[in-house]
């Protein structure tokens, strides 16, 4: 009787591992931040303010980007996925803010 158990519940579980890998994800979105807008300021390096909703996994690459980098300056995403930057912010860390946008969109 365990026996059966534990393999029904082994199937079920890789049915729905199947399905989360095949089908796309909930009302056709193509990432977790569809709809989030939110705007994040660093000062030395620390987050200072942040307006709106910032996903779990993306505010932690961010943050992690910005310690790193000691940057100064403020990164706002919109709705339709778009990245902006404050003029405070150099390029190679722009750069490093949007591998971490991707990297977490993917995930």
């Amino acid at each position: 009787m365990l026996f059966r158990l534990m393999t029904l519940l082994a199937i079920v579980a890789g049915i729905t591992w199947l399905a989360r890998r095949i089908l796309p994800a909930g009302s056709g979105s193509s990432g977790p931040r569809t709809g989030y807008a939110f705007s994040i300021e660093f000062s030395g390096g620390r987050q200072r303010r942040v307006q709106g909703v910032v996903p779990r996994p993306v505010y932690n690459a961010f943050e992690d980007v910005a310690s790193l980098s000691r940057v100064t300056g403020s990164v706002s995403a919109s709705r339709d996925g778009e990245l902006a930057f404050s003029d405070g912010i150099p390029e190679g860390v722009r750069q490093q803010f949007k591998n971490a946008w991707w990297a977490s969109k993917h995930a």
